[in-house]
């Protein structure tokens, strides 16, 4: 799984089962969890946008993706400790 663009949030995923159902779920700090559902391909791919949500370069967040059919993905970026602003 790979965060594609920053605003809005986009992440693409892929080995998923084709077909299969996944919900992603974005955390970032001191903000609610965004949850998306989507429909991976035939091939078991999937694209979402996080519409109205953004991460930040500095902040960190995670990412996770769970499929109905047991297919499961997830990366994390840690915050940076001294991140100059962009």
């Amino acid at each position: 799984m790979t965060l594609v663009r920053a605003a809005p949030a986009t992440v693409h995923g892929t080995a998923f089962r084709g077909h299969e159902r996944v919900r992603v779920v974005l955390r970032r700090p001191g903000r609610a969890a965004a949850v998306r559902e989507v429909t991976a391909s035939a091939g078991g791919a999937f694209s979402v946008a996080f519409r109205g949500t953004a991460v930040d370069r500095c902040a960190g967040f995670s990412l996770s993706a769970r499929g109905g059919f047991g297919s499961r993905a997830a990366m994390r970026r840690v915050p940076r400790p001294a991140c100059p602003p962009a």
